[in-house]
């Protein structure tokens, strides 16, 4: 596999973790469970879900790290998107401090996580709040660092969703909108694209 995967990190949600279980097995390393990497929740009640501890997790998929503390949890009233945002920067910037501290042999983090909080943490490594991450269904982004530093922001999007491995392409694409979420599938996000693009030509004409 290229490149090669040194660590691997996900959401200690369940279904991050049976999505990315099988490739840990195969790569024969340990999965991360960091709660950085979780859900987002908007602030639409009291109470929201948090995942099972480690010691917990580990039971159900061997490969969990169960001595792991995370960077960050959440706060389980929920996060505006500004706070998740925030959160995303903090939990990759220290997770880079982690790895480059721990063994500098570390190259390449896969992340296995949910469509909200993949958008800010691709926004976070380009260091553009507007920048156009996709998120369909078993999508892949690849980010490449731009620094001797790796330091947040300074990060290259070599692909924006990627689906080939997929035979249907992308589906169920999430994204956030002027403050609110929608589904879009490929064609209605070309279909968005290609009106804007006029718009912007019309605008240029006149």
């Amino acid at each position: 596999m290229q490149p090669k995967i040194d660590r691997v990190y996900s959401s200690p949600f369940y279904r991050c973790l049976q999505t990315i279980n099988g490739l840990a097995d195969s790569l024969d390393l340990e999965i991360y469970g960091e709660n950085g990497f979780g859900e987002w929740y908007g602030r639409t009640r009291d109470s929201h879900p948090r995942a099972a501890p480690p010691t917990i997790l580990k039971s159900f998929f061997r490969r969990v790290k169960d001595d792991y503390e995370p960077i960050t949890v959440p706060s389980i009233q929920g996060e505006t998107l500004d706070e998740l945002h925030q959160r995303a920067e903090t939990v990759l910037q220290k997770m880079i401090d982690i790895c480059n501290a721990e063994a500098r042999e570390i190259k390449t983090v896969l992340i296995c996580a949910h469509a909200a909080t993949v958008i800010a943490l691709g926004r976070a490594l380009v260091g553009d709040a507007s920048f156009d991450v996709r998120t369909g269904t078993c999508s892949i982004g690849l980010y490449e660092s731009r620094g001797t530093d790796n330091k947040v922001g300074m990060w290259e999007c070599k692909l924006n969703g990627f689906t080939e491995h997929l035979q249907d392409g992308e589906e169920r694409h999430w994204s956030f909108e002027d403050g609110h979420y929608d589904f879009l599938d490929v064609q209605a996000y070309q279909a968005r694209v290609d009106a804007q693009q006029g718009h912007s030509t019309a605008q240029n004409i006149t």
